[in-house]
């Protein structure tokens, strides 16, 4: 299907850099629900995913398909997520009001890896649901072995996935000088990566149990 700006590699980049706006504004406008965010990123990793590698078109209707077929899953997620990242922060404000020393730096560690590991399987999930048929406690169970199964990808997932947090935390000037990009690209990049560094983890599992849609 030839491409709305054409076919040379100038126009195939064009549309690309158009595919990825309109995945992250998207991904942006449809998170603002805050319980729609897991239906929004996992539709945007999948218009990034058909869109943008397996050579489809038009990132909106993708988005929107599924955005549609996966809310119920994705919805229940973020509201499960939600929970436990509501508790993650209380544990955190108890060890800086009731700990110090040594065992404050201990139970941190430990909270940390766990906070790590608990995106790290969100990160997993909401792809498997966009690609495979299964219940939800069946997604975050392969998303568990996943992501230690590829720890090395994990690590990279896990921090691309948290770096507009980190820089709004951590360095705000920083983001602000950047937001123009983030409101623009940033997500749809940080999609796009994600939906690149799993293209061979869907490959590996094509021929398991897991029922691809």
């Amino acid at each position: 299907m030839k491409r709305r700006f054409g076919d040379g590699p100038v126009s195939r980049l064009l549309s690309a850099v158009f595919d990825l706006v309109v995945i992250n504004v998207l991904c942006i406008v449809c998170c603002l629900p805050v319980f729609t965010a897991g239906a929004s990123l996992s539709s945007g990793f999948l218009a990034a995913r058909e869109v943008l590698i397996d050579g489809g078109t038009g990132a909106m209707r993708v988005f929107f398909r599924g955005f549609r077929e996966n809310f119920r899953q994705t919805a229940l997620l973020t509201l499960g997520s939600l929970v436990v990242l509501a508790a993650l922060f209380c544990d955190f404000l108890l060890l800086r009001l009731y700990f110090e020393g040594a065992l404050y730096t201990v139970l941190l560690i430990v909270l940390a890896l766990i906070t790590f590991f608990f995106i790290a399987i969100l990160s997993y999930a909401l792809p498997l649901i966009t690609r495979y048929s299964n219940t939800l406690r069946e997604h975050l169970h392969n998303a568990l072995i996943l992501c230690i199964l590829y720890l090395p990808r994990t690590i990279l997932m896990v921090f691309l996935n948290v770096l507009p947090v980190l820089m709004f935390l951590l360095l705000p000037y920083a983001f602000v000088y950047t937001l123009v990009f983030w409101l623009m690209l940033g997500v749809g990049v940080i999609q796009l990566i994600d939906a690149v560094l799993m293209r061979d983890v869907f490959d590996r599992l094509e021929g398991g149990r897991i029922r691809s849609k």
